[in-house]
């Protein structure tokens, strides 16, 4: 039976089957994660990102098409994680922009949201780079609009358009030197793909797997991976306020850091940065709107730990131990920064604020 409509509930049943497929293979996904950073989180931070929108949304969940994309998209910039969470929500935002004011929506008013969504997904970025998660969505998005020409049938349409996404990504390789020495492909775009076969599945089979089902498909972990220390943290923050200028946003931290991505709409942005002054970008943030959410994880621990052996034991303490941090790297130990609030400023231990800024 073909599909010639798509409404919130199929919207959103599609959605569900695709975090499934994705949460399956998050320890995957983090196997192969060396772009931009090696540092082994990309299945987590995807996964983190559509686990939100399922929890967020799934009791309110209705027929009409429109708002329950918008919840979507509010839920996924909550959720954001990584450069890879980040771009996905931004994929989700674009998508909602492109539905119109509809209950259920036709094959070519797809097409109108599924390129508003490759569009936001560039537009996100600082320095867009083809051979990621990108370019997966374009591919997708173009192979949409190209077969919708002459098909009505959403379960076609979307099969396609997977093909297509499967044979993108199996290039990236050759798009990033980084991905042929370690002989993988794009996690992001991975992971991407498999959102996809997760909703294709369901669109086949009318099921969707529950976690506890699904088995993780192990595959040999990047090789011959190369640390980068060009910057320590991984940054994030959202951003609330009216009218933000995102433009404007850009303009001033794009000399803060690298690995930009500025996810959202004029009321809502989710912020990622890789920094080596947390501070600095969180405090030139603030001049545009009120933040929170703030994040800071240090890269350089995080590549140590996916690309070196351990033991069985892991010691993990929070920042107020206040143990000398040659200790710390000696023993290996793993330290959860301790966030501070004086009224409503907001601080991460020993990131954004030294001990001897928290005594004065």
């Amino acid at each position: 039976m073909a599909i010639e409509y798509l409404d919130g509930i199929r919207l959103y049943r599609g959605v569900s089957a695709g975090l499934q497929k994705v949460m399956s293979r998050r320890e995957y996904l983090n196997k192969i994660n060396v772009f931009p950073v090696p540092d082994g989180d990309t299945g987590t931070n995807m996964a983190h990102t559509l686990a939100t929108i399922e929890r967020n949304i799934r009791d309110k969940v209705t027929t009409q098409i429109q708002k329950v994309s918008q919840m979507i998209a509010d839920s996924a910039l909550d959720g954001a994680r990584g450069n890879s969470g980040a771009i996905f929500a931004q994929f989700f935002v674009g998508l909602s922009e492109g539905i119109t004011q509809k209950e259920k929506i036709s094959p070519d008013e797809f097409v109108v949201a599924a390129k508003q969504a490759s569009d936001s997904s560039y537009e996100a970025l600082m320095q867009p780079r083809e051979g990621t998660m990108l370019t997966v969505i374009r591919v997708w998005s173009q192979t949409v609009e190209r077969v919708s020409k002459n098909c009505n049938d959403f379960k076609l349409i979307l099969a396609e358009a997977l093909e297509k996404a499967k044979i993108a990504l199996a290039e990236t390789p050759k798009q990033l030197a980084v991905l042929a020495k370690a002989g993988v492909v794009d996690a992001g775009a991975q992971g991407f793909v498999d959102f996809l076969e997760g909703i294709q599945s369901y669109i086949d089979t009318g099921e969707i797997p529950l976690y506890e089902n699904v088995i993780v498909l192990e595959k040999d972990e990047a090789q011959n991976v190369e640390l980068q220390d060009e910057f320590q943290y991984c940054t994030e923050c959202v951003m609330e306020g009216t009218d933000l200028n995102r433009i404007a946003i850009k303009e001033a931290i794009q000399d803060k850091g690298g690995s930009i991505v500025i996810a959202g709409g004029k009321n809502k942005v989710k912020i990622h940065i890789h920094t080596n002054n947390p501070k600095e970008f969180f405090d030139t943030c603030r001049k545009f709107g009120e933040v929170l959410d703030e994040k800071a994880d240090d890269m350089l621990k995080q590549q140590k730990d996916s690309h070196t052996k351990h033991g069985k034991i892991a010691i993990v303490v929070d920042s107020a131990c206040d143990l000398p941090q040659n200790l710390i790297d000696d023993l290996g130990l793993h330290v959860v920064p301790v966030r501070l609030n004086f009224g409503d400023d907001h601080y991460i231990d020993k990131v954004t604020m030294t001990s001897e800024e928290f005594w004065k």
